[in-house]
């Protein structure tokens, strides 16, 4: 299909809605255009930074409630919003179209949504009224920037499918830029032209399919086509000046954010509290531990991020007094906190595992979103994360592992760092059950499992957030087991207060009607936890998105039961085992006197799996949930 045919330049847009609803059938809506021009020079010594935005979308069915309330985003700080139209063109039943403006915009922050995340972007809302089948929706809309640095990406792919997709950058002769694709390029043309004293760049996708979401995906940027236009350099009354381009110019960009932070003495108050750590630590690592938890557990975090403020730590000091913080205000005390103990720490940007890029791969402020504090003890870097309020001084917060970090040595010196993964003997669950069958095939369990890295720290986030009077409502469902008639009759918890220490339940429970009589014989499936059983790849709409972890785990589970008088073992399931670089298992059962030992020792090697692995990933998936349907046969002796 021609997209020209569909899209008009006069009032009354034009297009074939029988032909259009009949190919997209199934889609609520079908994007005909989306446009940006991005047009970048030079005026009286600075920046002149503007981008044009166009967005018309066909409405093709009734159930497009989601698309009527819209908004724009902006940032007071970085750039703002100078022109916004919306229109509406409802089917006449004439063959034409009513244009409908819309005439009330409601500007909005966050904090109006009572959240507790503040960057200072708001939003301008609106709303369309009557998108009935045939509707058009336009929105059309001009951003200023203040900021170079904050042109940000422009994606082809996204959410619904589109007939056209287009990004354009009009660039002066007294600016230099630059670009970084990421993604799948080949559905994209890109092509560059000169108009007078400007160079051209106009990228652009047709036909562009809907994009299916999946709640076990990587971000999608992982795999959806992006751009970056960044400035290399720039033309001013002094001649050329270099902005970005390489890490090393990222971090001089980057540093002008830090030079002025923290440079008065320590606060009293602080130093007090440093000095009391210092007096009972029984090393310099037992100092950095202190200092840490100390900030774990007096300082609350809070993503307040104003303006500047979402590129500037506060000072420590005030972070102090305060009790609160975001990431940076965090790792601000943590440096400030060590340094007066006589210990090197610095400030660390870094990248959330939701972004796929590299300092070098992407030399810009969205290479990364977060930061953190950095020491070196005996060679190796050690990463602090004061948001991270349940993980142990020497392992990185989950979301960071894997990631590059900036460190900030100096004004000018920096080193990127890998964080590490944390490996499957990190995160460990060991779980010992003994088993008991009793009347009416009740089967009751008195079990004990020990968690610890990752698997500990995400059950204690939950505990927390949980609060007291629910904890035992939420600690049954968390050792739940076999079927959804499990009874847990007893549960504790312990060491959860503790971040150095294995977390621990126990717990007694009860399992009505599982254990299966046909007649002379029992039936019994040991293989309570059905480990990893849920973990098929949804592969439907040509998934491209890699399938994601929270952390690598290694899961050790064994299961003891008591052979009941009266009776002998029929038959023991066949051991099984498999082994590849993104999990492995092993089951094996033995008869021990009169017990019966299950052991089920599980190891997930990868946070992801690739779409080239997909196939084989369910293979082995397919293949787990026929090995847990197999039961241990237990008969009567006759005596």
């Amino acid at each position: 299909m021609s997209v020209g045919s569909f899209l008009s330049l006069h009032a009354q847009p034009v297009f074939n809605y029988e032909e259009l609803s009949k190919a997209y059938k199934g889609n609520t809506v079908l994007v005909l255009n989306r446009e940006q021009t991005v047009r970048i020079g030079m005026k009286n010594n600075e920046f002149d930074i503007e981008s044009d935005h166009l967005n018309q979308m066909l409405h093709i069915d009734n159930k497009n409630v989601g698309y009527s309330e819209r908004e724009i985003g902006y940032s007071p700080t970085f750039f703002t919003i100078k022109r916004l139209e919306a229109s509406s063109y409802n089917p006449d039943g004439k063959g034409g179209f009513k244009k409908n403006v819309v005439k009330e915009f409601k500007d909005q922050g966050q904090l109006d949504n009572g959240s507790i995340f503040y960057d200072g972007y708001r939003v301008k809302k609106f709303a369309f009224s009557s998108l009935t089948p045939g509707t058009v929706s336009e929105m059309k809309y001009t951003y200023q920037y203040h900021d170079p640095s904050h042109l940000g990406p422009m994606y082809f792919y996204w959410g619904p499918p589109h007939l056209r997709v287009s990004h354009t950058v009009k660039v002066s002769d007294d600016v230099k830029i630059n670009y970084r694709f990421f993604g799948d390029s080949s559905q994209v043309t890109h092509t560059v032209t000169r108009e007078g004293k400007y160079t051209i760049h106009r990228w652009e996708a047709k036909n562009v399919p809907l994009i299916k979401s999946y709640g076990d995906a990587v971000n999608d940027r992982y795999f959806e086509p992006h751009v970056y236009i960044y400035i290399e350099s720039y033309k001013t009354k002094e001649g050329w000046k270099p902005l970005f381009g390489d890490p090393k110019r990222l971090y001089d960009f980057s540093y002008k954010y830090l030079e002025k932070v923290n440079k008065d003495p320590i606060d009293p108050a602080l130093k007090s509290v440093v000095d009391s750590i210092k007096s009972v630590a029984k090393d310099e690592d037992d100092v950095i531990r202190k200092c840490y938890y100390w900030v774990q557990q007096n300082l609350k975090y809070i993503a307040f991020e104003d303006g500047l403020g979402g590129q500037i730590p506060r000072e420590a000091n005030d972070v102090y007094h305060k009790r609160f913080g975001d990431c940076k205000d965090l790792a601000s005390i943590i440096t400030v906190m060590l340094k007066s103990a006589g210990i090197d720490a610095y400030l660390v940007w870094i990248g959330t595992r939701d972004l796929p890029y590299s300092f070098e791969q992407l030399p810009l402020g969205y290479a990364s979103n977060h930061m953190i504090a950095a020491v070196k003890r005996k060679g190796k870097w050690i990463f602090i994360d004061g948001t991270s309020k349940h993980t142990p001084y020497g392992q990185p917060s989950g979301f960071t592992q894997g990631k590059e970090g900036l460190i900030a040595i100096s004004p000018d010196s920096f080193i990127i760092e890998k964080v590490p993964e944390l490996t499957t003997e990190d995160n460990m669950r060991i779980d010992s059950t003994y088993l008991k069958l009793e009347a009416n095939g009740t089967l009751k369990g008195n079990n004990r499992v020990t968690f610890t890295g990752y698997q500990r720290g995400y059950l204690v986030d939950n505990i927390y957030y949980t609060g007291t009077d629910k904890l035992t409502d939420y600690l049954k469902r968390v050792v739940q087991t076999g079927n959804n008639k499990c009874e847990v009759n007893e549960v504790s918890v312990s060491n959860y207060a503790n971040n150095d220490t294995p977390l621990v339940i126990t717990s007694t429970y009860t399992l009505p009607d599982y254990v299966k009589a046909i007649e002379q014989d029992l039936y019994v499936n040991m293989a309570l936890e059905k480990l990893y059983s849920s973990y098929k790849v949804d592969t439907a709409g040509g998934r491209q998105a890699a399938k994601e972890f929270n952390y690598k785990s290694h899961e050790l589970m064994t299961y003891v039961l008591e052979i009941p008088t009266g009776y002998t073992v029929k038959s023991l399931p066949k051991n099984a085992n498999y082994q590849s670089e993104q999990v492995s298992y092993e089951f094996t059962y033995a008869q021990v006197g009169n017990k019966i030992v299950f052991k089920q020792n599980m190891h997930l090697n990868t946070l992801e799996v690739k779409k080239e692995q997909f196939d084989e990933w369910n293979k082995v998936i397919d293949q787990l949930n026929k090995i847990y349907k197999e039961q241990v046969i237990l008969t009567k002796t006759g005596k």
